[in-house]
């Protein structure tokens, strides 16, 4: 029997993200988590998986799987910066490097990975050297570029074997197929894409929810998440970190290496835990009371995956709640 992609996501909730361990994804593929270190990088990068396919404003992408779509972009993307972009994001979730590798059984050195950055100093290398060995010579130029051309076709076979090498990340679109991602050997289709995908998204952003809601719901509860807020500002990474080692004791460096999600949750447990000691510090001196009793720190629900409908409000409401001050309690 299928597991479904909510008993998947259980599973790796308890015995993955908890931990900071990767996730088995396919063969040899493992999806990692990303780390402070990467933080703008990350989020650079990751709408490439949060993009809606239903939500394309020309309609494009109805009628369209997540991977026909997200070709259908890197097609449009005369600049090919869509495809970069799709390109890093797969090398930050697999920790791979994209380059070329020998994919024959036979070779001693089958895939052995020889980075594009290695490629291109070897560019560089052999542009260097041709300049020198034709510069004085008549007809020089035409002389180094037929050299060149199978100096550059070398350069895409295997040093050992010989082979013509594949790319590490490649795209595979023909007609009358459905399109799939080949990483280092390793097919991805559609259905395994939606699921890799998913599954980074919960791996990495606490608060993520891909489940259906109504539209008019969602934007809703968007701008009372707005109104709420006020005119508070997302503080800098560079703060954020700095809350994290006055209030833990680690060190920068340290904080570097959380991954984002270990990063946010330490976040919101030291602001929970902060604001409970202050309102129990009121209360027990009298100045205050409430209502009801306020959460404790440790009890508290911290993503807004769990508790975001728990509580919900309309706009008229949240509006009607909102006096010069802002929100009242």
């Amino acid at each position: 029997m299928k597991i479904q992609f909510k008993d998947k996501l259980e599973i790796c909730e308890q015995n993955y993200f908890t931990y900071d361990a990767p996730v088995p994804f396919k063969g040899d593929l493992m999806i990692y988590p990303a780390i402070v270190k990467d933080y703008y990088l990350f989020y650079s990068l990751i709408s490439c998986f949060t993009i809606d396919k239903d939500e394309d404003p020309n309609g494009e992408g109805f009628g369209l799987t997540d991977l026909q779509y997200l070709f259908l972009l890197m097609r449009k993307d005369k600049e090919l910066s869509f495809r970069n972009k799709f390109v890093n994001l797969l090398e930050l979730v697999f920790h791979i490097e994209n380059g070329l590798y020998c994919d024959n059984e036979n070779c001693d050195h089958n895939h052995e990975i020889y980075s594009y950055k290695q490629i291109r100093q070897m560019v560089g290398q052999v542009i260097q050297e041709l300049d020198n060995k034709y510069k004085d010579i008549e007809n020089g130029e035409v002389l180094k570029q037929k050299e060149k051309q199978q100096k550059m076709y070398e350069l895409q076979l295997c040093p050992h074997c010989h082979k013509v090498m594949r790319d590490v990340i490649e795209f595979e679109e023909e007609e009358g197929k459905l399109p799939q991602i080949h990483i280092n050997g390793v097919s991805i289709n559609n259905s395994e894409f939606k699921e890799l995908k998913r599954m980074y998204c919960y791996q990495n952003l606490p608060d993520f929810n891909d489940e259906y809601m109504d539209a008019d719901l969602k934007k809703e509860l968007e701008m009372a998440t707005k109104l709420k807020s006020g005119n508070a500002e997302q503080p800098t990474l560079e703060r954020q970190m700095s809350c994290i080692v006055i209030s833990t004791g680690l060190t920068y460096k340290e904080v570097e290496q959380l991954t984002i999600r270990k990063f946010t949750s330490l976040l919101r447990v030291a602001d929970a835990k902060l604001n409970y000691l202050a309102y129990k510090v009121g209360e027990m001196s009298g100045l205050v009371t409430f209502k009801s009793p306020f959460p404790h720190w440790i009890y508290t629900r911290e993503n807004a995956r769990q508790s975001m409908l728990d509580n919900i409000m309309t706009f008229d409401q949240v509006q009607s709640k909102i006096g010069d001050g802002g929100i009242t309690t």
